[in-house]
């Protein structure tokens, strides 16, 4: 007699275990996952993005702003007679309270390099030694290469681009000149006054 029940089928039922198993275990295994993420999280906080990598000409890698200017006294050759020119050279000093804006100055003429249509009186070498803005006036010492070299034309020429590079901010100031720590009461054969002005030296020399 032939049965009405269902032929058994072991190998559907054990694969229908099988994934039921596999299912509890990815759910299982998601969970502790989520978990340790939590604590990690909870621990040391959100986890930084990567940074990224600025491009070539953004505004990080830019280059520093452009130098501060300064003016300046050189010289020109008229009807063979030196006259004083302006101009303008960059500096990386900015005013201070020390020296106003002499040090700066300064500092952009002994460094510049004159232009092709001027000239420049001053010797090679020569540096601020020190430079302090009192009541009476703007002192400052000069290397001693100051005094090297030159005619009373060209005396005249470089005391003339450092006393008006030096008072260019304030034309009225006093300069009171020392080269290596001594004042500055001659230079070849001129005589210098002490302090120089612009005044004083348009009264005392032909430039």
């Amino acid at each position: 007699m032939t049965s009405d029940l269902p032929t058994p089928q072991p190998n559907r039922d054990r694969s229908a275990r099988l994934a039921a198993i596999v299912c509890s275990l990815l759910v299982a295994g998601g969970a502790v996952a989520s978990y340790a993420l939590w604590q990690r999280v909870a621990l040391d906080g959100m986890p930084e993005a990567a940074p990224s990598r600025s491009e070539p000409g953004s505004a990080e890698n830019a280059p520093d702003a452009a130098e501060d200017t300064a003016t300046v006294y050189w010289l020109s050759d008229t009807d063979d007679r030196l006259e004083l020119v302006e101009g303008q050279v960059a500096t990386a000093i900015a005013p201070d309270s020390d020296a106003s804006t002499a040090r700066p100055a300064l500092s952009g003429l002994l460094e510049a390099t004159a232009p092709d249509d001027a000239i420049d009186a001053i010797p090679d070498g020569v540096a601020i030694v020190s430079l302090e803005l009192k009541k009476d006036g703007i002192h400052l010492d000069l290397s001693e290469e100051f005094t090297f070299g030159g005619g009373s034309a060209t005396m005249q020429g470089r005391l003339a681009q450092v006393l008006y590079t030096a008072t260019a901010g304030d034309p009225t100031a006093a300069l009171w000149l020392s080269v290596a720590g001594e004042p500055l009461t001659a230079l070849g054969g001129l005589d210098v006054p002490q302090p120089l002005t612009r005044k004083a030296f348009e009264a005392n020399f032909s430039l």
